[in-house]
């Protein structure tokens, strides 16, 4: 027997939940060190992480209080933008589809053509650009990702035996 459209509705909730939970806790963490006295003294502790997915260019972190943010401007956008479309995601509640891969391009081709154009001297850095190039980003395949994530996790159903079905999943190997 399939979920009901209830349970599975519970499902979608609480993974979007999780999801709003996780990129929360790593925007705080980011921003812990700028905002959190007692943070400052983590501030090399927490840099490791966020080290791995930013190049934390001192000239282009943000600076919240006087204080360094421990991601630059871009990955604070788009950190901040896919926890903004997971949000809307969670307080809309209803399944929504993946944005258009024409979409996804653009916003990958809008956030490259302002990294490349800032590195190789076309016009100066600029934080709120990249803030908003970032936030673009983030929104989009943040979205594109939740939606990949979701149709995934309603692909594997579980009957009440406990027995996987995976009648709705498309395989490429041959039906017994």
């Amino acid at each position: 027997m399939r979920p009901t459209n209830a349970a599975l509705a519970r499902r979608i909730t609480t993974l979007r939940a999780l999801v709003v939970a996780s990129l929360a806790a790593w925007i705080v963490g980011f921003v812990a060190p700028s905002i959190w006295l007692g943070a400052a003294a983590l501030a090399p502790v927490l840099s490791f992480p966020y080290g791995v997915v930013c190049h934390q260019d001192p000239a282009k972190l943000l600076v919240i209080a006087g204080e360094p943010t421990l991601v630059c401007a871009r990955c604070a956008g788009i950190y901040l933008g896919a926890f903004l479309a997971s949000a809307f995601a969670l307080a809309l509640g209803a399944r929504f589809r993946k944005p258009r891969e024409s979409l996804v391009f653009a916003v990958v081709a809008f956030l490259a053509a302002d990294a490349f154009g800032a590195t190789l001297g076309a016009y100066d850095y600029s934080k709120p650009l990249a803030i908003a190039t970032g936030a673009a980003f983030g929104a989009v395949v943040g979205a594109y990702v939740l939606a990949a994530i979701e149709e995934a996790a309603l692909a594997f159903r579980r009957d009440e035996t406990g027995a996987r079905d995976d009648s709705s999943v498309c395989s490429l190997g041959k039906k017994e």
